[in-house]
């Protein structure tokens, strides 16, 4: 909810609930302790203004944990756990859904962290799978998500409609998450077609500027990312 706080904390999550969003998808990295943060960089200096290069190099306990968003209300990068906690402790979750954005640079073990980190803060990953979404980049990731989380629902994210079709075929996809200009393309249009065809959605990101909604309206997507719910709920 960057429109209007800082991207990826807990406030700016929350409140994208409170002001209407139906679910939330945030980013993740791994530190070299083994913790999951929230982050859609790999490095802090951008949100954070901190040039100690990639969080996979640098430990959370007594490091990362110390740096505090560049934007206000400077708040700390928090935890995997923490978003999670939000699901059993706060009732505006009660029917949400968390799309956790794997991205591409990662390790493979940050699967078996996620895996740790839902069974960590509730031992009932029937549960989670009614709640989470994984969202996957690469092919790369799958053999992890079929062993460490073998029935939750996964999405694959991406901005190539070629490589979109790799993921048809997965147990567990549910979905794509797909760069909207990709969309409006042959490929883009057969893709959407035969995901319904298959029934799985089609969701669309990251749109802002109030024609990009439209578009989207006009596509019958059945989701829209967006740093601004509020203004997409006024024109939907």
């Amino acid at each position: 909810y960057s429109a209007k706080y800082a991207e990826n904390t807990l406030s700016a999550l929350q409140a994208a609930i409170e002001d209407g969003a139906d679910a939330i998808e945030t980013d993740v990295h791994m530190s070299s302790d083994g913790f999951v943060v929230i982050s859609h960089d790999p490095s802090t200096k951008r949100v954070f203004g901190s040039n100690g290069g990639l969080i996979k190099k640098r430990p959370y306990i007594g490091d990362l944990d110390r740096l505090l968003t560049v934007c206000p209300p400077h708040e700390k990068m928090p935890l995997l756990r923490e978003v999670l906690e939000l699901f059993i402790s706060n009732a505006n979750f009660d029917d949400k859904r968390l799309v956790i954005d794997v991205k591409a640079d990662n390790e493979v073990g940050i699967i078996e962290g996620i895996a740790k980190a839902m069974k960590e803060i509730k031992d009932d990953f029937t549960f989670w799978n009614s709640r989470i979404v994984l969202g996957i980049w690469m092919i790369k990731f799958l053999p992890y998500c079929e062993k460490y989380l073998p029935q939750t629902p996964m999405m694959h994210i991406g901005a190539n409609i070629w490589y979109a079709r790799k993921f048809l075929e997965a147990p567990t996809l549910v979905g794509f998450s797909i760069l909207l200009a990709c969309l409006y393309s042959t490929d883009g249009y057969a893709l959407i077609r035969e995901s319904r065809a298959a029934g799985k959605a089609i969701y669309v990101w990251t749109v802002n500027p109030d024609e990009a909604m439209r578009m989207c309206l006009a596509l019958q997507v059945d989701a829209v990312l967006t740093d601004n719910p509020v203004r997409f709920d006024e024109l939907r």
